[in-house]
């Protein structure tokens, strides 16, 4: 185990294996990047984007799948992948349920075809090209930006109206 890995399993003991799997240390097989691109990304922009990204009204279930970082924290329920493990990931298990049905109605439920690729890809251990940051700094939401420091408008300082505080001395 690296000394910065080591690390994160002292200071924050909570981490998962998902989590880890964020930051990734090695290369993509390009052919695992061409799966995730031609058969999972288009299901998550078309199917749960509306209420699992940053631009959803209300984020559903504290769930965010629009970020690699979004699906290794997991939402409400706790994580929800176990890469390599299909049978123990809650995603796979409510993309299968009835009662859970996700995407939930009006839309229809995903096709067994759509779902055996989702098994696949949590069984090849989940493998995500995003990147989560633009040139090395954070990306925000209109909201977000609006409300961080950096970005609100300057306001001119209150002018001291008592002569004598403002005498050097």
């Amino acid at each position: 185990m690296s000394r910065s890995w080591m690390f994160l399993v002292l200071v924050f003991p909570g981490i998962t294996a998902i989590q880890a799997q964020a930051a990734p240390t090695a290369k993509l097989d390009p052919k695992a990047v061409e799966f995730f691109e031609a058969k999972i990304r288009p299901v998550l922009v078309q199917q749960c984007y509306e209420c699992h990204s940053a631009a959803s009204a209300k984020l559903k279930g504290g769930l965010r799948l629009d970020t690699r970082a979004g699906i290794a924290a997991g939402g409400d329920s706790g994580p929800v992948l176990v890469p390599g493990k299909p049978a123990e990931s809650l995603l796979i298990k409510v993309l299968r349920d009835d009662k859970q049905q996700m995407p939930p109605a009006p839309k229809t439920k995903l096709p067994g075809h759509v779902i055996a690729d989702f098994e696949k890809w949590v069984a090849m251990g989940a493998p995500d090209p995003r990147t989560d940051t633009k040139g090395g700094y954070m990306r925000l939401s209109l909201d977000e930006a609006k409300s961080f420091w950096s970005f609100k408008p300057l306001v001119p300082p209150a002018v001291p109206t008592d002569r004598k505080s403002t005498r050097l001395n």
